[in-house]
């Protein structure tokens, strides 16, 4: 075979390998609470435990509003790669409001407007979500409050008396709200895979948005094989022409 014909099969190698990488349908199930979860308004918050597509995960909700059950499962986008909204399988949440989900925090608004964007609302979400992941066993006992302020910036969890409590730790969600809008304009979203559940027919009712689950983040999983060996022949078979033309002066 000529050599620009290997180069050919080994780049349609690595396309397939990110086609599958990018195309595989995730499924999420959620079976328990972490022992160290603390609560924020009566509901646990931290880290919960499941598994993605049968593997082992730890995740974080951003999603006060849907109820979830131990042992449920949903299919949800992997928005690793495009953490803001493009088409149906973007991200749940929008400032401007997208249904039952927009800001509604004061904090976050003016004139009843949000003053952030899309964009900088996950970038907040993605720098609390790394304080939580970065204190293991919540021995700040700040997880509920680093959890509220996820919910309060996700959607409607701000109007109670746990936003200005500090829930048994050493700061509220107000606090680390505001921490967090310090750092909208930070990119820490690649760290993290946001699992966003597929719109069910029929729903989106009152008090059961999705009917299918919450968006979950979950620190980003290393690269499929196939992707890696795609990759890796690519890198070879360039490399490889490179080589074979200097020798053909």
């Amino acid at each position: 075979m000529k050599r620009t014909s290997w180069v050919t099969v080994l780049s349609l190698v690595a396309v397939l390998g990110l086609s599958l990488s990018a195309s595989a349908t995730t499924l999420i199930k959620f079976t328990t609470i972490d022992s160290h979860d603390s609560t924020y308004d009566s509901f646990y918050a931290g880290v919960y435990k499941g598994t993605i597509n049968g593997k082992p995960a730890d995740f974080i909700c951003d999603d006060f509003l849907t109820e979830i059950n131990y042992g449920q499962s949903w299919y949800a986008h992997d928005n690793t790669n495009k953490p803001v909204s493009v088409g149906p399988d973007g991200v749940r949440y929008a400032p401007s409001g997208n249904g039952i989900y927009h800001i509604t925090n004061p904090f976050l608004l003016s004139g009843g407007n949000p003053i952030v964007t899309q964009q900088e609302e996950y970038n907040m979400i993605a720098w609390l979500v790394g304080q939580i992941f970065s204190d293991t066993n919540n021995a700040d006992h700040n997880w509920a409050s680093l959890a509220g302020a996820i919910w309060s910036t996700a959607d409607g969890a701000w109007n109670n008396s746990s936003y200005t409590s500090n829930n048994g730790g050493s700061h509220s969600a107000a606090y680390y709200v505001g921490l967090a809008f310090s750092h909208k304009d930070d990119s820490n979203l690649p760290q993290y895979a946001v699992y966003t559940p597929f719109a069910a027919t029929g729903c989106g009712q009152s008090g059961h948005p999705s009917c299918n689950g919450q968006e979950f983040w979950a620190p980003a999983q290393e690269p499929t094989v196939a992707l890696l060996l795609g990759a890796t022949f690519l890198g070879v078979g360039l490399m490889g022409k490179r080589v074979f033309g200097k020798s053909r002066v």
